[in-house]
């Protein structure tokens, strides 16, 4: 029974889950804002660092990634090359997106439903495919006032 015990306690260390996120590796190196949401099945494969900004929303089934491996070696599961991902401000991920190793991804992004994100992503840039391309920039709006909302008729669905 200790046995089995120990045995639980390793695999809760490397499988976590929580908000909507199931962790693989070490959920030291994850960090999110209690503004951050996961529209659930959110995989991080967290072997570095993975930083998630304030108010940023990741679309359920997204992966985040943080290792690879050296393609040009014979057998490349001998070395794992691993880079963190960091995720910025105000950034919405859509569903079903794979974020690779080592990607910055600035505050205000957009990242398309489906993506692949092997590079980076500029401030307030959409981007969606496979790989990513640039759609276009967001301008950046000041938030509407209850009162605008209240004109509209849609204040259950702000508040």
């Amino acid at each position: 029974m200790l046995f089995l015990n120990k045995l639980k306690n390793k695999i809760n260390n490397y499988f976590y889950k929580r908000k909507g996120i199931i962790l693989y590796g070490d959920a030291k190196k994850i960090t999110f804002s209690k503004t951050s949401s996961f529209g659930g099945e959110v995989a991080i494969y967290g072997t570095d660092k993975v930083t998630i900004g304030e108010h940023t929303m990741i679309g359920m089934r997204t992966i985040i990634h943080t290792s690879t491996h050296d393609y040009n070696l014979t057998i490349m599961n001998q070395v794992r090359i691993d880079r963190p991902v960091f995720i910025g401000n105000n950034v919405w991920i859509g569903a079903g997106c794979i974020i690779l190793p080592g990607v910055i991804i600035e505050d205000g992004a957009v990242i398309g439903a489906g993506s692949v994100v092997n590079k980076s992503v500029r401030k307030n840039q959409i981007v969606a495919g496979n790989p990513i391309r640039l759609i276009k920039i967001r301008e950046e709006k000041s938030n509407q006032s209850i009162e605008a909302i209240k004109k509209m008729g849609h204040i259950e669905k702000w508040l």
